[in-house]
């Protein structure tokens, strides 16, 4: 399996593979991790006592409803092994961490469902999907799904006793943020996971956290470490969560991520490059040279998404950054493709 962010071994300048929120990383948040170092001749708290209060008062849910994880992948792991599902449902193309996570389970068959359709999805679920993945948005190609789709999707699971597994990581940086977490009550085989680590651009910590019914939660956390958050993770997580409340972070992040994107959008289809329309902080375009390796050679590094299922080589990613990054990367690909 491979991913965005291997930058070890590599002389790059700038890493345009990884997908975080190009403003950065808010003082508070690292702040709450320095001061955290103060602690850490102290075990973390077991039961998350004060994040998980944090993250229920941003959900809007009880501390019950909510455990937090290290990073979306590990919860996807530990979900996966909860449910221990025979037969599987993603969509193509899709995050490749979902594979790797069903895979561990050995003997799940995957099924796979094209993006493109995703609005006739609720009619195509029956019992014989033990569980369906799904993210909004989706990841490599950046796209909402229609929030009344989602709920659709989710009923038909809750009819069907498919679990359900909706991966949000993105969704508080994209054009559309009605979030499925509100219906766990509701939907009591769906779990949402989401990452502080995408959208605070701390990747290096760890820090995610799903919401699903009390009954879900307390079966999950036996599935995980006994001590899944370290305390700068724990200490990052409530600054976090902070913040989200108070929505400014947020705001100022979309707008820059969409006149951002826009700019990207529009230098890449002058190049003559097939662009997937992105509603988040990335970008999938289709380009018929080998962009990888060239870009490379210059320190920039891009994900080849060559080895997403659905897609095909000469498909690529790139992240939103600040202005003076992305168009160090369109200057870059001017002088490749001689534009």
């Amino acid at each position: 399996m491979s991913h965005g962010g291997d930058i070890f071994e590599k002389n790059i300048v700038f890493d345009y593979s990884v997908s975080i929120n190009p403003m950065g990383t808010p003082a508070r948040v690292t702040d709450a991790i320095k001061e955290s170092l103060e602690h850490i001749s102290e075990y973390p708290d077991l039961k998350q006592r004060r994040l998980r209060k944090a993250l229920s008062e941003l959900e809007g849910c009880k501390p019950e409803e909510v455990l937090g994880g290290n990073g979306s992948s590990g919860l996807f792991h530990a979900i996966v092994q909860m449910i221990r599902p025979e037969t599987a449902l993603l969509i193509s193309p899709c995050f490749s961490g979902y594979e790797y996570a069903l895979a561990a389970e050995g003997n799940c068959r995957v099924f796979r469902y094209p993006e493109e359709e995703i609005c006739s999805l609720p009619g195509k679920i029956d019992a014989s999907a033990d569980l369906l993945i799904i993210a909004n948005p989706n990841n490599p190609t950046g796209r909402n799904i229609d929030f009344r789709t989602m709920i659709e999707i989710a009923e038909k699971c809750e009819e069907t006793g498919t679990c359900l597994i909706a991966d949000e990581c993105f969704l508080s940086l994209s054009e559309h943020k009605e979030s499925l977490s509100y219906f766990v009550r509701r939907f009591r085989k769906m779990f949402v996971v989401k990452a502080f680590t995408k959208t605070f651009a701390i990747p290096g910590i760890r820090i995610g956290y799903v919401v699903s019914s009390e009954e879900n939660i307390k079966k999950l956390s036996m599935h995980l470490p006994e001590w899944s958050l370290s305390v700068p993770a724990l200490e990052a997580g409530i600054a976090c969560a902070g913040i989200m409340k108070e929505k400014d972070y947020l705001k100022n992040s979309c707008l820059m991520i969409k006149n951002e994107r826009s700019y990207l959008e529009r230098s890449l289809s002058e190049f003559g490059f097939e662009i997937v329309p992105s509603d988040t902080c990335f970008i999938l375009f289709r380009a018929g040279e080998d962009l990888y390796g060239k870009l490379l050679e210059r320190g920039l590094l891009i994900r080849d998404c060559s080895d997403f299922t659905g897609l095909e080589k000469g498909f690529f990613r790139v992240s939103v950054k600040n202005h003076e990054a992305n168009q160090f990367l369109i200057s870059a690909l001017r002088d490749i493709i001689g534009y």
